[in-house]
């Protein structure tokens, strides 16, 4: 019975599946659909909108080390290194039959793990061989969930325990950094570049932690590495942790920032510059550098901005002038926060760069702010333009600024083509021509004490004009004037409204942009028997009626066409043309909306508006006029008010008007409205970033609270609501109260539709422990029972804000000590002493680990206290101990505390340990380091006193000795002076020898005057803190016989490999150099070694050339110089350093096509690399030396215009130097062509060129217009019949019968000599 119901609901089963498919014939979108396919691998893929017959194909790609290192090159550089003998890649496909199809959009893959025990992954899609994209994955339930709208192989990597390493190069100063690391993979080793991260750029390097990196830097030039540092929270470290070039790193889990730092070189910096950047500073030299001193109004209307000024380092280097970019961090500015722009006054920016101990440049930049600094904007007409000094740029308008008070600006005006200059005039606001104030092209401008706009008119020629006779009606089209036009947007043409209101002030319009149109009658007539012909300036003039935009009045503007121009027997006429208003009771309305709709205008005074969120400014219109406006919302939407919108763009809280007709009237003052055209919604749905279901649960150990920053509000209709149209109310999320706490997302329009997001604050938890821990010192209770006795400790949970009762009854022989408690996940944190009493009412609002103390009753207290002038240390920790002034040790009775003592400074001496502070205190020992053994509570105390010594030695041996008291083996010594002691210390000079002085003892080379203590054999001085121990250098001197110089390179002055100075130093003229002649180490002779003389007692320094206050050498005057160094004692020893200052040049001299030939000089080829620097009036005699097919053709030079001007045709030339030259020798290529001459057929016999046999293989390139001169010679049984050429078809052409010919190449040739073979051979 079973079987046959079966079989009939079958039936009637396949029946209504014939009907559905029968109803569904034709239809597209009626086929079944899957939304999932389940791979035998266990990959499941969610989505995609595939059909029924769909197949999921996975499968896992053997990894052989082919593939392997295949797979890794694919992978993005920065993620390589986390690629191991786990990575897994896995070919993901959809098949519908047979064919594979992809996703509609995007679809979710869920992954069983492919690597055994790992649960973080990163997930890459292999799109082609050249896109690879990585894929944000999750792990969950043991799988990994992903993303993709597309098939392809997927790589997955172990992503556990590993670093991601954050490298910046921040810049300006250029530099790379370079990250290469060893990549062992199948048991190859190689050795990699990871990545390469630029000056600008920052890049994340992934790999396992602790893997070994080798980071390097390749500095630009004249760049150099600043150093490596680290940083923390945002924040890059002072101090670097690396200054190394080239150094290892070991990454570590998590990940960390390190950022490379470069700096200029500021080796052999002469001085700083700035340069304008994006400061708009004004150009103030030739080569770019920006100007020292600007002139500007209050207000900075020129927007210069210090600020933004790029600071370089001049210096010469590769025998050429270079501007190196400084680092920031390598210069101090000062002055810069006090420009005040709006405020009058004189503004000085000073820059400093410290280049050595002993050197430091300045710049500074003057901004001059006075309101009677002048404002001069040039302007052109329409016809022409107007340059600037020189003919290089060309321009409509710019604004004049001035570097200096004398600056003088000449301006040209230059028509165009059909127009001629009519004059400079003066212009006013609104396109407002005043008088003419030069007829001449060229104007000369400079600084005056009133502002001044100027414009260049140009006028068209008769010629050239479109204006008739016949011209009965003048017309003005809007054109670029910013005038409003008559009619709306649509209409045929746009003529410019006649009646014209403005407030007064400068008007967003320019009368000299109208587009004029005169109207006449065609000839001959047509259909359309009228046109509009294009009016210029000539063709007519404007008579403004004294308009004037800042005045308040009513002005009328008339234009004269002047027909006189093209036919001398009529008149001109004069055409009213624009009625002008100007009055603060003027005002604009702009409207805007938001949402889907319009805006219209119920009189047309406007077009329709359709576009929302884009303001749209009426035009002024007069006091008390009034527009109706209309909102008129679009289907699905519904209007919700006209709203007012302030400066800022934020709507009126509540409307102006919830009509949809608004009439608008004009009361004086601009005003912007706002129509909002809203949602017709019923339902909103919110979800929310870490809510679930709606649910946010909160943390306690996180503390993290709900962001709402995620929010998203959908309405029933599906779409997102901007953040202004609904209201959250979070006001009754408490996080300190346990419950759930309501956050009610209203829409802002409907207030009857909204939803909810709940916030659940968990109980918190406690658990109480005992601090031993064993449970012998105590237990705790809680009302009246045992919760705690052993390490398992107490758990209960408690509502935020409650209490929790505990009461600690401590063991026998011990007492409680206190209540100490912590918040953090395990207890681990530092714990907080919290109260004394036995029984305590915790407060709790956290999760709270509490722990009750229990201590010994049978303890001591010892107490050791350091005296003045001394410190004492605890002997009983392992490592470091600080200093300290008292230290206290709670112990059991009979315990060991191990302490020392020493003094605060090496002058002070340790007397002893005591049992008291008074006179009558016994000591107890004088060792520093003593164990003491505690017995009851004490109190022991170090003593501490001054112990000085004072030493002495001879500078030079033999040279001297002490006598008197402290005379020691080696010297002088008295030690264990109190304060205040009085010391004596003498000496005798020996034979030969004298007494320089006393000076106090130095590890460094040499003494100085302002070094010397006393010249007296016997000195007398006192000890003291100020002076503390003390140690002296008596210093003789032998006979000297010679001085010379030394370490000169510390001090300005290049020296030759022995230290010895050159024979002269040259620097050219008005250079900057940097020398120190005071301090140049000066060496004496004394028998057969040198000793450094004391610099201010034996010896002079006298020079011819000065120096300023920064030591910069005055290079301001050519001529030979000197620094004289004399020994006072015997004047005829001297050292003499010889300066000479000259104007030198920098010559180059280069092959302009380098490929195609050379420069030699004294017969040697020559490279000037950067250039050679060289006296004025040097003679350089050069050769260029063509290469094989090519030629030369001169010498030459760029001009003042950068063009190429030759100089000579001669090859050899001699140049004499007289300023900074640049030369090049320009070559051509010559008019080559392949000669090709062969035998035909080849055994038929030979070709002979000179006498020889020649074979010309591929053929000789030669110079066109070449002869060769060439023999055929028959081989024996074959007969010369003559020289024939092969031509472009193929077919051969015939030349000569003669068997010597001479061919003259003028093109490729391909010849051949044909023999034929004699009849009966």
């Amino acid at each position: 019975m079973k079987k046959k119901l079966l079989c009939v609901i079958s039936v009637m089963l396949v029946a209504l599946s014939l009907c559905f498919f029968a109803s569904c014939n034709g239809c597209n979108g009626c086929g079944g659909k899957t939304n999932e396919l389940k791979s035998s691998m266990g990959v499941t893929l969610t989505g995609g909108n595939f059909g029924k017959k769909a197949k999921l194909i996975t499968e896992k790609v053997e990894m052989t080390e082919e593939t392997a290192k295949s797979t890794i090159d694919k992978l993005p550089e920065e993620f390589r290194l986390l690629a191991d003998e786990k990575m897994v890649t896995i070919d993901i496909s959809v098949e519908s039959d047979g064919v594979k199809v992809q996703p509609d959009g995007k679809v979710k893959v869920s992954v069983p793990a492919p690597i055994e025990g790992v649960e973080e992954y990163m997930v890459f899609h292999i799109k082609s061989e050249n896109i690879v994209e990585r894929l944000d994955c999750e792990f969950k339930d043991g799988k990994v969930i992903f993303e993709t709208d597309s098939f392809s192989p997927y790589v997955f990597l172990d992503n556990s325990d590993s670093s991601a390493l954050v490298i910046k190069n921040p810049g300006p100063c250029e530099g790379t950094v370079i990250v290469s690391s060893e990549f062992k993979f199948y048991n190859r080793l190689e050795y990699r570049v990871i990545d390469k991260i630029y000056s600008g750029e920052e890049k994340t390097i992934y790999s396992k932690a602790n893997k070994k990196l080798n980071l390097s830097v390749e500095c630009g030039y004249d760049f150099v590495l600043d150093g490596w540092f680290m940083e923390k929270d945002g924040k890059i470290e002072s101090t670097p942790f690396s200054t190394e070039s080239r150094f290892d790193y070991e990454t570590v889990a998590g990940t960390t920032t390190i950022v490379c730092k470069f700096a200029a070189d500021l080796t052999d910096m002469e001085s700083i510059w700035a340069f304008p950047g994006t400061s708009n500073m004004p150009k103030g030299y030739a080569d770019g550098r920006a100007a020292t001193s600007v002139y500007i109004k209050p207000g900075n209307q020129l927007g210069i901005d210090l600020s933004k000024l790029i600071i370089k380092g001049k210096k010469e280097k590769d025998f050429r002038l270079v501007y190196t970019l400084l680092a920031p961090e390598q210069f101090v500015v000062s002055g810069l926060d006090e420009i005040d722009y709006s405020k009058e006054g004189e503004y000085r920016v000073e820059y400093k760069v410290r280049v050595s101990d002993e050197k430091e440049l300045t710049l500074v930049i003057t901004v001059y702010v006075s309101e009677k600094n002048s404002d001069i904007m040039v302007r052109a007409g329409v016809g022409g333009h107007f340059y600037m000094e020189e003919k290089y740029d060309t321009y409509i308008e710019k604004q004049l600024i001035f570097t200096d008070k004398d600056q003088k600006y000449s301006i040209t005006a230059e028509p165009a083509r059909d127009f001629e200059f009519d004059g400079w005039y003066r212009w006013y606001a609104g396109g407002v021509l005043g008088d003419r104030i030069s007829e001449n092209a060229t104007y000369e401008v400079g600084m005056s004490d009133y502002d001044l706009s100027i414009i260049a008119m140009f006028k068209i020629k008769p010629e050239k004009s479109n204006l008739k006779t016949d011209v009965y009606q003048l017309h003005h089209w809007v054109g670029q004037s910013g005038l409003p036009r008559a009619g709306k947007d649509g209409s045929l043409y746009f003529e410019a409204q006649s009646v014209l209101y403005y407030k007064p002030g400068t008007p967003e319009t320019d009368f000299l942009r109208l587009d004029v149109r005169g109207l006449r009658r065609k000839d001959p007539p047509s259909v359309n028997e009228f046109e509009y012909v294009q009016l210029s300036f000539g063709d007519y003039s404007i008579d403004y009626g004294g308009l004037d935009f800042n005045k308040e009045g009513r002005y009328q503007i008339k234009y004269t066409v002047h027909f006189s121009r093209i036919n001398k027997a009529m008149k001109d006429e004069v055409y009213n043309a624009f009625i002008v208003y100007v009055s603060e009771q003027f005002a604009h309305l702009t409207v805007e909306f938001a949402g889907k709709g319009s805006i219209a205008e119920k009189n047309n005074q406007f077009s329709e508006i359709k576009t929302s969120n884009v303001p749209h400014v009426l035009d002024y219109f007069a006091l008390g006029n009034t527009r109706v406006l209309q909102a008129k919302p679009a289907e699905g939407y519904k209007f919700a008010g006209w709203y007012l919108v302030d400066e800022e763009g934020n709507l009126s809280e509540e409307p102006v008007s919830t009509e949809t007709e608004y009439e608008f009237r004009q009361k004086g003052a601009d005003v912007h409205i706002k129509v909002l055209f809203v949602e017709e919604i019923k339902t909103i749905k919110v979800t929310c970033d870490g809510f679930e279901y709606g649910f946010f649960n909160y943390d306690l150990s996180t503390k993290k609270q709900a962001d709402l920053t995620g929010l998203t509000v959908t309405t029933n209709n599906g779409n997102v609501l901007d953040a202004s149209e609904y209201i959250v109310d979070a006001s009754k999320v408490d996080y300190t109260k346990t419950g759930n706490h309501e956050i009610v997302i209203t829409y802002k329009y409907d207030k009857t539709v909204s939803a909810t997001l709940t916030v659940h604050v968990p109980q918190a938890v406690t658990y109480s422990y005992l601090l031993d821990r064993d449970g012998t010192q105590g237990v705790i209770q809680k009302d009246g029972k045992v919760v705690v006795k052993d390490p398992d400790g107490y758990k209960e949970k408690v509502d935020l804000g409650g209490t929790l009762t505990l009461t600690a009854i401590p063991g026998e022989g011990y007492k409680f000590a206190g209540w100490y408690i912590t918040n953090s996940n395990s207890g681990s944190d530092e714990k907080r002493f919290y109260s004394s009493n036995a029984t305590e009412t915790f407060t709790i609002t956290d999760n709270t680990y509490i722990f009750a103390q229990f201590a010994e009753m049978e303890r001591v207290t010892f107490t050791v206290i350091a005296g003045e002038h001394g410190n004492i240390y605890n002997g009983n920790i392992e490592g470091y101990s600080p200093p300290e002034k008292q230290l206290q040790f709670v112990v059991t009775k009979d315990s060991k505390v191990k302490v020392s003592a020493s003094g605060e400074a090496v002058y002070f001496k340790f007397l002893g340990w005591y049992d008291g502070e008074g006179e009558t205190a016994a000591r107890i020992s004088d060792q520093e380091v003593v164990e003491f053994t505690v017995t009851q509570d004490a109190t022991v105390y170090a003593r501490f006193d001054y112990a000085f010594f004072v030493s002495a030695r001879i500078e030079s041996e033999g040279a001297g000795k002490f006598v008197g008291e402290g005379v020691t083996e080696n010297g002088f010594y008295v030690g264990d002076l109190p304060n205040n002691a009085s010391v004596t210390v003498e000496v005798k000079p020996n034979a030969g020898y004298k007494f320089i002085g006393w000076f106090e003892a130095s590890d460094t080379a040499g003494y100085n005057a302002d070094e010397l203590l006393s010249t007296d054999l016997k000195y007398t001085f006192n000890v003291s803190e100020a002076t503390g121990c003390v140690h002296l250098t008596a210093m003789f001197r032998g006979t000297v016989t010679e001085i010379k110089l030394d370490d000169l390179s510390d001090f300005g002055f290049d020296a030759y490999e022995n230290g010895n100075p050159q024979g002269e130093y040259v620097f050219n003229l008005n250079s900057e150099h940097w020398c120190d002649f005071e301090h140049v180490t000066v060496l004496g002779k004394v028998g057969n070694k040198y000793e450094r003389l004391c610099r201010g007692l034996e010896y002079s320094v006298e020079s011819t050339i000065g120096v300023n206050e920064n030591n910069m050498l005055d290079t301001s005057k050519a001529g030979t110089y000197t620094v004289t160094y004399t020994y006072l004692d015997k004047p005829a020893l001297k050292a003499v350093l010889t300066i000479r200052i000259v104007e030198r040049f920098n010559f180059l001299a280069q092959c302009r096509e380098r490929d195609w030939g050379y420069i030699t000089e004294n017969g040697q080829t020559v490279d000037f690399g950067n250039g050679r620097m060289v006296e004025k009036g040097t003679r350089i005699t050069l050769t260029a030396v063509e290469y094989y097919g090519y030629k030369f053709l001169g010498w030459y030079f760029y001009n003042d215009q950068q063009a190429e001007t030759p100089i000579s045709e001669d090859a050899t030339y001699t140049f004499t130097v007289k300023r900074e030259l640049y030369v090049f020798a320009k070559f051509a290529q010559k008019e080559m062509y392949n000669f090709i001459a062969y035998s035909a057929p080849y055994n038929g016999g030979n070709i002979i060129e000179n006498g020889k046999p020649v074979q010309f293989g591929n053929g000789r390139m030669v110079e066109k217009g070449t002869q060769i001169t060439l023999s055929a010679e028959a081989n024996e049984g074959f007969t010369f019949v003559g020289w024939y050429k092969s031509g472009n078809d193929q077919n051969e052409e015939f030349i000569s019968a003669d068997a010597t010919y001479t061919f003259t190449v003028n093109e490729r040739t391909y010849v051949y000599a044909k023999f034929v073979e004699n009849s009966g051979n």
